[in-house]
């Protein structure tokens, strides 16, 4: 069982890196968009 909730705390922050990643990624493509479109 302990096992199980170590490995489970370490997917939730696995995950949370991802998100924030992607996140970071996405908000990067819309400023670039932006950037194009002002063109």
């Amino acid at each position: 069982m302990r096992c199980k909730t170590i490995g489970f705390k370490f997917v939730s922050v696995y995950l949370k890196k991802e998100i924030e990643l992607i996140a970071i990624n996405f908000k990067a493509i819309n400023i670039v968009l932006k950037a194009f479109s002002n063109y």
